[in-house]
């Protein structure tokens, strides 16, 4: 038993030892280095006196009957000893760590920059890093192969490898832009500041790989976006043309039937010699008809709604009817007007695939509703040209228009109707 005294004391020794290079390199807190060193001599003495040889002191002397008193002590009182200046020295090292802890050092300073997610590196003019992070250092020894020692050769290689953009956001020659081999995209800034009246350069670097992607998908999208509009725009350019053609080519084709059934009246009137009592509903159609020739009136339109489901599935939106289709071309075109701006919204801004077009016959008026499945504004819609001007031409009819985000994104139109409808489901 008494072997292993002289082994537990040499274990204090360590534990106090290492306590006292703790303190010293993290606070260098005088107190705690003090009391730390005070705990390995008193250690350090005890284990000397235990394993010193009374050989050599002299018989007569008066130490050696104090050492040996000591040395013949019982083991449980090395034991209390023992563990009093181990209970000491753990509560001295937890009290260092709590301070620690609590406290701002240069080793928590080092600590929470190299934590930080951003490359961070401050030099002087000369090129002396004083300060640099973790991903500051890898940063430079993927851009340049070495470590990060001078700041002005780092910055000159982040100049001389910097991304060049071709598009509006190419940054100027102070803020340059780098993508590494393994596709991560960084921004670089550098910045003088003083500290303590000295001038220092502060190197920045933030990684924009996330943002750099979103700009390009962004950039894919609009270019997609540019496209369909451009289509919906040349439609909506050719929609009237293709109205007018579609009313010559229905007015021929009516005059066509209309007129073979006049020529052959006529003809059976002139032979059987019945002008007298068929001239005057004889005259009629020949009047109606030439009204129709003149005014180019009885057109059946449906050839525009059409041309707008194909010109919606061109673009990827499947357009749905529910309701019957006003034959009044007034009419007509105010619900057309209002599909085309719908269908716009739903391309540019929901990013639908469906269009709902719903046309309710309520008390002497339409009521329109247009919906989608795309994805809700997030805030209320501010009206361009197209809106504004259909809500000018639907309230310049006495109707309404409203716009609603909530619980679905809804175009809601209410005018008054004509006498006749078309059913086109």
């Amino acid at each position: 038993m008494l072997g292993i005294i002289p082994i537990m004391f040499l274990f204090l020794i360590l534990v106090n030892f290492y306590i006292l290079v703790y303190a010293f390199s993290q606070s260098k807190r005088c107190e705690i280095c003090h009391i730390a060193l005070g705990f390995t001599l008193l250690t350090f003495v005890i284990l000397y006196l235990l394993t010193m040889d009374l050989s050599l002191v002299a018989n007569s002397n008066a130490l050696l009957l104090m050492i040996k008193k000591f040395q013949n002590l019982e083991v449980s009182i090395y034991v209390i000893i023992f563990f009093l200046i181990l209970t000491g020295s753990i509560s001295l090292l937890y009290k260092e760590k709590k301070s620690l802890k609590e406290s701002i050092t240069r080793a928590s300073i080092k600590e929470s920059i190299d934590n930080l997610p951003m490359g961070l590196c401050f030099s002087t003019k000369n090129g002396i890093v004083l300060l640099s992070n973790r991903s500051m250092n890898q940063l430079c020894h993927k851009i340049t192969g070495r470590e990060l020692q001078d700041g002005e050769f780092f910055w000159e290689k982040v100049m001389e490898k910097r991304r060049k953009f071709e598009d509006s956001l190419e940054v100027n020659r102070q803020t340059p832009i780098l993508q590494l081999d393994n596709g991560e995209t960084w921004f670089f800034s550098r910045n003088p500041i003083k500290v303590n009246n000295k001038a220092v350069l502060q190197i920045t670097a933030t990684n924009i790989t996330e943002l750099f992607g979103l700009r390009s998908q962004l950039k894919k999208k609009n270019l997609e976006f540019m496209k369909m509009n451009s289509r919906l725009h040349q439609y909506s350019e050719n929609l009237a043309h293709i109205k007018s053609k579609e009313e010559r080519l229905a007015t021929k084709t009516q005059l066509h039937n209309e007129l073979g059934y006049i020529l052959l009246a006529t003809r059976r009137a002139l032979a059987n010699k019945e002008l007298d009592k068929e001239g005057q509903s004889i005259l009629a159609l020949w009047k109606k008809n030439i009204a129709t020739l003149l005014t180019g009136r009885g057109l059946k339109e449906k050839n525009a709604f059409e041309e707008l489901l194909e010109a919606a599935l061109d673009i990827g939106i499947e357009l749905k009817l529910e309701g019957r289709l006003p034959q009044e071309s007034e009419n007509k075109d105010i619900i057309l007007k209002a599909a085309i701006e719908a269908l716009n919204n739903a391309v540019r801004h929901a990013g639908a695939t469906e269009l709902n077009l719903t046309i309710k016959e309520v008390e002497e008026e339409y009521t329109i509703e247009l919906t989608n499945n795309g994805i809700l504004p997030k805030e209320e819609i501010i009206e361009g040209g197209g809106l504004s001007a259909l809500r000018e031409k639907i309230e310049g009819r006495g109707g309404r228009m409203r716009i609603d985000i909530e619980p679905i994104f809804k175009l809601w139109i209410r005018f008054p109707r004509g006498r006749e409808v078309d059913n086109y489901d």
